[in-house]
Protein backbone atom coordinates (compact mmCIF):
# COMPACT_ATOMS: atom_id res chain seq x y z
CA UNK A 1 0.00 0.00 0.00
CA UNK A 2 1.22 3.48 -0.83
CA UNK A 3 2.80 5.51 1.95
CA UNK A 4 0.45 8.36 2.92
CA UNK A 5 3.14 10.47 4.56
CA UNK A 6 1.71 10.15 8.08
CA UNK A 7 3.40 9.28 11.32
CA UNK A 8 4.64 5.76 11.58
CA UNK A 9 3.64 3.68 8.57
CA UNK A 10 4.98 0.18 8.26
CA UNK A 11 3.85 -1.88 11.27
CA UNK A 12 2.73 -5.32 10.11
CA UNK A 13 -0.25 -7.28 11.38
CA UNK A 14 0.25 -8.72 14.86
CA UNK A 15 -1.41 -11.85 16.17
CA UNK A 16 -3.05 -9.80 18.90
CA UNK A 17 -3.05 -6.14 18.13
CA UNK A 18 -2.05 -3.73 20.86
CA UNK A 19 -4.17 -0.59 20.79
CA UNK A 20 -3.53 2.55 22.79
CA UNK A 21 -6.35 5.06 23.24
CA UNK A 22 -5.35 8.58 24.28
CA UNK A 23 -8.07 10.80 25.76
CA UNK A 24 -8.17 13.80 28.13
CA UNK A 25 -10.06 12.15 31.01
CA UNK A 26 -12.41 9.32 31.86
CA UNK A 27 -15.14 11.84 32.63
CA UNK A 28 -18.64 12.30 31.29
CA UNK A 29 -17.76 13.89 27.95
CA UNK A 30 -19.04 12.43 24.71
CA UNK A 31 -15.56 11.78 23.30
CA UNK A 32 -14.58 9.92 26.46
CA UNK A 33 -17.71 7.79 26.37
CA UNK A 34 -17.17 6.82 22.73
CA UNK A 35 -13.49 6.02 23.30
CA UNK A 36 -14.43 3.78 26.23
CA UNK A 37 -17.13 2.10 24.15
CA UNK A 38 -14.67 1.33 21.34
CA UNK A 39 -11.93 0.27 23.76
CA UNK A 40 -14.27 -2.18 25.47
CA UNK A 41 -15.42 -3.58 22.14
CA UNK A 42 -11.86 -4.21 20.97
CA UNK A 43 -10.90 -5.76 24.31
CA UNK A 44 -13.85 -8.16 24.06
CA UNK A 45 -12.61 -9.11 20.59
CA UNK A 46 -9.26 -10.24 21.98
CA UNK A 47 -7.09 -7.18 21.38
CA UNK A 48 -4.73 -5.84 24.01
CA UNK A 49 -6.11 -2.41 24.90
CA UNK A 50 -4.66 0.33 27.07
CA UNK A 51 -5.95 3.84 27.75
CA UNK A 52 -3.90 6.93 28.48
CA UNK A 53 -5.69 9.78 30.21
CA UNK A 54 -3.97 13.16 30.23
CA UNK A 55 -5.11 14.17 33.70
CA UNK A 56 -3.80 13.02 37.07
CA UNK A 57 -6.19 10.12 37.37
CA UNK A 58 -7.87 11.60 40.42
CA UNK A 59 -10.91 13.02 38.65
CA UNK A 60 -14.22 11.09 38.73
CA UNK A 61 -14.61 8.18 36.33
CA UNK A 62 -17.93 8.09 34.46
CA UNK A 63 -17.20 5.23 32.07
CA UNK A 64 -17.17 1.49 32.63
CA UNK A 65 -14.17 -0.40 31.31
CA UNK A 66 -13.47 -4.08 30.78
CA UNK A 67 -11.27 -5.35 33.65
CA UNK A 68 -8.36 -6.25 31.37
CA UNK A 69 -7.96 -2.69 30.09
CA UNK A 70 -5.06 -0.96 31.79
CA UNK A 71 -5.34 2.81 32.38
CA UNK A 72 -2.36 5.19 32.64
CA UNK A 73 -2.54 8.80 33.86
CA UNK A 74 -0.02 11.34 32.54
CA UNK A 75 -0.61 13.77 35.40
CA UNK A 76 -1.10 16.92 33.33
CA UNK A 77 -2.76 19.83 35.09
CA UNK A 78 -4.80 22.67 33.68
CA UNK A 79 -3.27 26.09 33.07
CA UNK A 80 0.37 27.14 33.01
CA UNK A 81 1.52 24.29 35.28
CA UNK A 82 1.08 21.93 32.33
CA UNK A 83 4.21 23.42 30.71
CA UNK A 84 6.47 22.05 33.45
CA UNK A 85 4.90 18.59 33.39
CA UNK A 86 4.79 18.28 29.61
CA UNK A 87 8.30 16.82 28.99
CA UNK A 88 7.74 14.03 31.51
CA UNK A 89 4.29 13.31 30.10
CA UNK A 90 5.68 13.07 26.58
CA UNK A 91 8.39 10.63 27.67
CA UNK A 92 5.87 8.44 29.50
CA UNK A 93 3.53 8.45 26.54
CA UNK A 94 6.35 7.63 24.14
CA UNK A 95 7.33 4.60 26.26
CA UNK A 96 3.76 3.34 26.07
CA UNK A 97 3.54 4.01 22.34
CA UNK A 98 6.64 1.94 21.75
CA UNK A 99 4.69 -1.17 22.75
CA UNK A 100 1.60 -0.40 20.69
CA UNK A 101 0.55 -1.32 17.15
CA UNK A 102 -1.82 1.62 16.68
CA UNK A 103 -2.64 4.81 18.59
CA UNK A 104 -6.18 6.19 18.56
CA UNK A 105 -6.60 9.66 20.04
CA UNK A 106 -9.60 11.90 20.61
CA UNK A 107 -9.89 15.64 21.36
CA UNK A 108 -7.32 18.18 20.17
CA UNK A 109 -4.98 18.20 23.18
CA UNK A 110 -4.71 14.42 23.33
CA UNK A 111 -4.20 14.19 19.58
CA UNK A 112 -1.44 16.82 19.52
CA UNK A 113 0.36 15.10 22.39
CA UNK A 114 0.11 11.75 20.61
CA UNK A 115 1.55 13.13 17.37
CA UNK A 116 4.42 14.80 19.24
CA UNK A 117 5.20 11.54 21.04
CA UNK A 118 5.26 9.61 17.77
CA UNK A 119 7.93 11.70 16.07
CA UNK A 120 10.49 9.29 14.64
CA UNK A 121 8.30 6.28 15.39
CA UNK A 122 6.67 3.91 12.92
CA UNK A 123 3.54 3.35 15.01
CA UNK A 124 0.47 4.47 13.03
CA UNK A 125 -1.77 7.20 14.43
CA UNK A 126 -5.53 7.63 14.04
CA UNK A 127 -7.17 10.86 15.20
CA UNK A 128 -10.90 10.95 15.90
CA UNK A 129 -12.13 14.54 15.48
CA UNK A 130 -15.40 14.86 17.39
CA UNK A 131 -16.04 18.54 16.58
CA UNK A 132 -17.51 20.12 13.49
CA UNK A 133 -14.82 22.16 11.65
CA UNK A 134 -16.78 25.39 12.22
CA UNK A 135 -15.87 25.03 15.90
CA UNK A 136 -12.28 25.85 15.02
CA UNK A 137 -13.03 29.10 13.22
CA UNK A 138 -13.53 30.76 16.61
CA UNK A 139 -10.48 29.20 18.29
CA UNK A 140 -7.12 30.07 16.80
CA UNK A 141 -5.23 27.55 18.93
CA UNK A 142 -7.37 24.71 17.56
CA UNK A 143 -6.89 25.92 13.99
CA UNK A 144 -3.13 25.97 14.48
CA UNK A 145 -3.14 22.55 16.09
CA UNK A 146 -5.05 21.02 13.20
CA UNK A 147 -2.85 22.74 10.62
CA UNK A 148 0.43 21.75 12.23
CA UNK A 149 -0.27 18.29 13.63
CA UNK A 150 -3.30 16.63 12.05
CA UNK A 151 -1.49 16.20 8.74
CA UNK A 152 0.99 13.96 10.53
CA UNK A 153 -1.67 11.37 11.38
CA UNK A 154 -2.20 8.35 9.17
CA UNK A 155 -5.96 8.83 9.25
CA UNK A 156 -8.34 11.47 10.57
CA UNK A 157 -11.75 10.09 11.41
CA UNK A 158 -14.63 12.58 11.23
CA UNK A 159 -18.17 11.75 12.23
CA UNK A 160 -20.34 13.14 9.42
CA UNK A 161 -20.19 13.60 5.67
CA UNK A 162 -20.48 17.36 6.17
CA UNK A 163 -17.37 17.41 8.37
CA UNK A 164 -15.59 15.26 5.81
CA UNK A 165 -16.32 17.78 3.06
CA UNK A 166 -15.03 20.60 5.25
CA UNK A 167 -11.71 18.77 5.64
CA UNK A 168 -11.38 17.57 2.06
CA UNK A 169 -8.15 19.58 1.70
CA UNK A 170 -6.51 16.89 3.86
CA UNK A 171 -7.21 14.40 1.10
CA UNK A 172 -7.28 10.63 1.51
CA UNK A 173 -6.37 10.79 5.18
CA UNK A 174 -9.95 11.81 6.08
CA UNK A 175 -12.44 9.00 6.66
CA UNK A 176 -16.06 9.29 7.81
CA UNK A 177 -17.08 6.87 10.58
CA UNK A 178 -20.02 7.90 12.78
CA UNK A 179 -20.19 7.19 16.49
CA UNK A 180 -21.76 3.90 17.56
CA UNK A 181 -24.91 3.31 19.59
CA UNK A 182 -24.70 0.72 22.39
CA UNK A 183 -27.88 -1.20 21.67
CA UNK A 184 -27.62 -3.80 24.45
CA UNK A 185 -27.44 -1.16 27.18
CA UNK A 186 -30.41 0.69 25.72
CA UNK A 187 -32.58 -2.42 25.54
CA UNK A 188 -31.91 -3.14 29.21
CA UNK A 189 -33.02 0.36 30.20
CA UNK A 190 -36.34 0.54 28.38
CA UNK A 191 -38.14 -1.56 30.96
CA UNK A 192 -36.52 0.26 33.87
CA UNK A 193 -37.56 3.63 32.46
CA UNK A 194 -41.22 2.73 32.89
CA UNK A 195 -40.67 2.45 36.66
CA UNK A 196 -39.39 6.00 37.14
CA UNK A 197 -41.64 8.40 39.00
CA UNK A 198 -43.32 11.09 36.94
CA UNK A 199 -44.26 14.57 38.12
CA UNK A 200 -45.76 15.63 34.82
CA UNK A 201 -47.86 14.41 31.93
CA UNK A 202 -45.05 15.10 29.43
CA UNK A 203 -41.34 14.95 30.15
CA UNK A 204 -39.00 16.80 27.79
CA UNK A 205 -35.33 15.89 28.17
CA UNK A 206 -32.11 17.49 26.92
CA UNK A 207 -28.59 16.29 27.70
CA UNK A 208 -25.08 17.69 27.32
CA UNK A 209 -22.41 19.83 28.91
CA UNK A 210 -23.73 23.14 30.18
CA UNK A 211 -21.65 25.18 27.77
CA UNK A 212 -22.57 27.85 25.18
CA UNK A 213 -22.36 25.60 22.11
CA UNK A 214 -25.22 23.42 23.41
CA UNK A 215 -27.69 26.30 23.10
CA UNK A 216 -29.66 25.47 26.23
CA UNK A 217 -30.70 29.12 26.60
CA UNK A 218 -32.58 28.71 23.31
CA UNK A 219 -34.34 25.66 24.68
CA UNK A 220 -35.31 27.45 27.89
CA UNK A 221 -36.69 30.39 25.91
CA UNK A 222 -38.75 28.04 23.76
CA UNK A 223 -39.95 26.04 26.75
CA UNK A 224 -41.20 29.21 28.44
CA UNK A 225 -43.73 29.55 25.62
CA UNK A 226 -44.51 25.84 25.54
CA UNK A 227 -45.22 25.56 29.27
CA UNK A 228 -47.63 28.51 29.03
CA UNK A 229 -49.75 26.29 26.77
CA UNK A 230 -49.00 23.04 28.62
CA UNK A 231 -48.48 23.84 32.32
CA UNK A 232 -48.09 20.15 33.24
CA UNK A 233 -45.03 19.71 31.04
CA UNK A 234 -41.56 19.48 32.57
CA UNK A 235 -38.08 20.02 31.15
CA UNK A 236 -35.08 18.09 32.48
CA UNK A 237 -31.62 19.19 31.34
CA UNK A 238 -28.98 16.61 32.23
CA UNK A 239 -25.34 17.69 32.37
CA UNK A 240 -22.88 19.86 34.19
CA UNK A 241 -20.72 22.80 33.21
CA UNK A 242 -19.81 26.46 33.67
CA UNK A 243 -23.20 27.77 32.51
CA UNK A 244 -25.23 26.12 35.29
CA UNK A 245 -25.77 29.30 37.31
CA UNK A 246 -26.55 31.34 34.21
CA UNK A 247 -29.09 28.81 32.94
CA UNK A 248 -30.74 28.46 36.34
CA UNK A 249 -31.03 32.26 36.57
CA UNK A 250 -32.54 32.40 33.11
CA UNK A 251 -35.18 29.84 34.02
CA UNK A 252 -36.05 31.94 37.06
CA UNK A 253 -36.33 35.14 34.99
CA UNK A 254 -38.54 33.31 32.50
CA UNK A 255 -40.80 32.16 35.33
CA UNK A 256 -40.35 28.46 34.56
CA UNK A 257 -38.00 27.33 37.35
CA UNK A 258 -40.75 25.19 38.92
CA UNK A 259 -41.01 23.19 35.68
CA UNK A 260 -37.29 22.95 34.86
CA UNK A 261 -34.65 20.87 36.62
CA UNK A 262 -30.87 20.57 36.28
CA UNK A 263 -30.08 17.27 38.04
CA UNK A 264 -26.44 17.20 36.94
CA UNK A 265 -24.57 14.31 35.34
CA UNK A 266 -26.21 10.91 35.06
CA UNK A 267 -24.26 7.69 35.03
CA UNK A 268 -27.12 6.06 33.18
CA UNK A 269 -28.06 8.32 30.26
CA UNK A 270 -29.96 5.61 28.39
CA UNK A 271 -32.36 5.23 31.30
CA UNK A 272 -33.16 8.95 31.40
CA UNK A 273 -33.52 9.16 27.62
CA UNK A 274 -35.81 6.15 27.54
CA UNK A 275 -37.95 7.74 30.28
CA UNK A 276 -38.50 10.90 28.23
CA UNK A 277 -41.51 11.59 26.04
CA UNK A 278 -39.58 14.08 23.90
CA UNK A 279 -35.87 14.66 23.41
CA UNK A 280 -34.64 18.06 22.23
CA UNK A 281 -31.25 18.92 20.73
CA UNK A 282 -30.72 22.69 20.82
CA UNK A 283 -27.04 22.95 19.88
CA UNK A 284 -25.49 25.64 17.68
CA UNK A 285 -23.08 23.05 16.24
CA UNK A 286 -22.32 19.37 16.81
CA UNK A 287 -19.53 17.07 15.75
CA UNK A 288 -21.88 14.11 15.83
CA UNK A 289 -24.81 14.21 18.25
CA UNK A 290 -24.42 10.81 19.85
CA UNK A 291 -27.02 11.67 22.47
CA UNK A 292 -29.54 12.24 19.67
CA UNK A 293 -28.84 8.76 18.29
CA UNK A 294 -29.11 7.29 21.77
CA UNK A 295 -32.46 8.99 22.41
CA UNK A 296 -33.77 7.77 19.06
CA UNK A 297 -32.53 4.25 19.75
CA UNK A 298 -34.54 4.38 22.98
CA UNK A 299 -37.67 5.06 20.94
CA UNK A 300 -38.02 8.64 22.18
CA UNK A 301 -39.52 11.17 19.78
CA UNK A 302 -36.80 13.69 18.91
CA UNK A 303 -36.76 17.28 17.69
CA UNK A 304 -33.55 19.04 16.77
CA UNK A 305 -32.23 22.24 15.29
CA UNK A 306 -30.75 21.43 11.88
CA UNK A 307 -27.35 22.59 13.08
CA UNK A 308 -24.04 21.59 11.51
CA UNK A 309 -23.33 18.73 11.59
CA UNK A 310 -25.18 15.50 12.08
CA UNK A 311 -28.88 16.06 12.83
CA UNK A 312 -29.85 16.32 9.17
CA UNK A 313 -27.88 13.13 8.44
CA UNK A 314 -29.60 11.25 11.28
CA UNK A 315 -33.16 12.60 11.31
CA UNK A 316 -35.43 12.13 8.33
CA UNK A 317 -37.88 14.97 8.92
CA UNK A 318 -41.41 13.80 9.67
CA UNK A 319 -40.36 10.16 9.38
CA UNK A 320 -38.19 9.42 12.43
CA UNK A 321 -38.03 12.86 14.07
CA UNK A 322 -38.53 16.57 13.52
CA UNK A 323 -35.96 19.06 12.24
CA UNK A 324 -36.36 22.84 12.61
CA UNK A 325 -34.17 25.57 11.10
CA UNK A 326 -31.10 26.26 13.20
CA UNK A 327 -31.79 29.17 15.54
CA UNK A 328 -35.53 29.41 14.82
CA UNK A 329 -36.81 29.33 18.40
CA UNK A 330 -40.43 29.78 17.35
CA UNK A 331 -40.15 26.76 15.06
CA UNK A 332 -38.78 24.80 18.01
CA UNK A 333 -41.78 25.93 20.06
CA UNK A 334 -44.10 24.70 17.33
CA UNK A 335 -42.39 21.32 17.08
CA UNK A 336 -42.47 20.70 20.84
CA UNK A 337 -46.09 21.89 21.04
CA UNK A 338 -47.03 19.53 18.23
CA UNK A 339 -45.36 16.53 19.88
CA UNK A 340 -46.95 17.28 23.25
CA UNK A 341 -50.45 17.42 21.77
CA UNK A 342 -50.12 14.43 19.44
CA UNK A 343 -49.33 11.25 21.35
CA UNK A 344 -49.76 9.14 18.22
CA UNK A 345 -47.17 11.24 16.38
CA UNK A 346 -44.75 10.76 19.26
CA UNK A 347 -45.28 7.01 19.12
CA UNK A 348 -44.86 6.83 15.35
CA UNK A 349 -41.69 8.93 15.27
CA UNK A 350 -40.27 7.04 18.25
CA UNK A 351 -40.91 3.69 16.60
CA UNK A 352 -39.24 4.75 13.36
CA UNK A 353 -36.38 6.33 15.31
CA UNK A 354 -35.32 2.96 16.74
CA UNK A 355 -34.19 1.93 13.26
CA UNK A 356 -31.19 4.21 13.79
CA UNK A 357 -29.49 1.29 15.51
CA UNK A 358 -29.21 -0.52 12.19
CA UNK A 359 -26.97 2.22 10.79
CA UNK A 360 -25.03 2.98 13.97
CA UNK A 361 -24.84 -0.38 15.75
CA UNK A 362 -21.67 -0.97 17.75
CA UNK A 363 -20.78 -4.10 15.77
CA UNK A 364 -21.05 -2.26 12.48
CA UNK A 365 -18.94 0.71 13.61
CA UNK A 366 -16.30 -1.50 15.25
CA UNK A 367 -16.02 -3.45 11.98
CA UNK A 368 -15.26 -0.21 10.16
CA UNK A 369 -12.60 0.74 12.72
CA UNK A 370 -11.11 -2.75 12.46
CA UNK A 371 -10.77 -2.32 8.69
CA UNK A 372 -9.16 1.08 9.26
CA UNK A 373 -6.64 -0.37 11.74
CA UNK A 374 -5.87 -3.18 9.30
CA UNK A 375 -5.21 -0.59 6.62
CA UNK A 376 -2.85 1.64 8.56
CA UNK A 377 -1.19 -1.30 10.32
CA UNK A 378 -0.33 -3.02 7.02
CA UNK A 379 0.68 0.12 5.15
CA UNK A 380 4.15 0.65 3.91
Amino acid sequence: MEDQGGVGLGIRVAARRRLLFVIPTLGCGGAERISALLANAFARRGMVVQIVRLDRGADPVFVNLEPEIKVHALGLLSGWQTIFRLPGALLKLRRLLRHSDCVISSVTGASVLSILSLVGSRVPAVIIDHSHPSYYTRRIIHRLARSLFYRRANRIVVLTEESGRALKHLGARVLVIPNPVEVDSIERQKGEALKLERISSVRIVAMGRLVPVKGFERLLTAFATVVAHHPAAELVIWGEGPMRTELESLSTRLGISARVSFPGVTRNPSLELAAADIFVLSSYTEGFPGVLCEAMACGTAAVSFACPAGPAEIIQHEKNGLLVPNGDVQALVGAMDRLIMDKELRARLGHEATRVVVEYSLDKIVARYTSLIDEVDCAG
